[in-house]
């Protein structure tokens, strides 16, 4: 099996998104100007090259809530819905067995509305997992305005 290994995650926010995506990674984002456009580049888990970028859009483009981001760079899985949740994201499901062979993924929506995916081919020791409960947030005016 191959991952991506390249991912862009659209954001209005970008000081505010580089925050909780600072936390969520637990490393620092490298901030540039390409081609006119702010990037904050996320480095991989060896850090020897980037795994995706925060890409700071105008105001006329937002989050696609269909569209989904998987992220397979994100060490410490143990604390990552704690660290979600600190940074006001939304857990949408816990890890849960794809297949043996596949791993395990998580759903989570990030401050700006972004759904993103987070999977692991290790068993992920996160306090959260398929047969937990998760109470789903009420919508707010922000989620009625991407999602209705």
């Amino acid at each position: 099996m191959s991952a991506n290994e390249w991912f862009e995650i659209p954001v209005l926010h970008f000081e505010e998104s580089v925050e909780f995506y600072t936390r969520l990674f637990q490393r620092r984002l490298s901030i540039q100007q390409l081609n006119g456009t702010r990037v904050a580049l996320i480095p991989s888990l060896d850090y020897q090259s980037y795994a995706g970028a925060l890409i700071e859009c105008p105001s006329t483009f937002g989050p696609v809530p269909s569209t989904m981001r998987y992220i397979h760079s994100i060490s410490n899985l143990a604390t990552i819905f704690d660290r979600i949740v600190e940074g006001k994201g939304t857990i949408l499901s816990p890890f849960c067995l794809i297949r043996q062979d596949l791993g395990y993924v998580a759903t989570f929506r990030d401050p700006e509305g972004n759904t993103i995916a987070i999977h692991t081919a290790a068993i992920p020791q996160a306090k959260l997992n398929c047969n937990q409960a998760i109470a789903m947030p009420q919508k707010t005016e922000k989620d009625i305005r991407y999602y209705s």
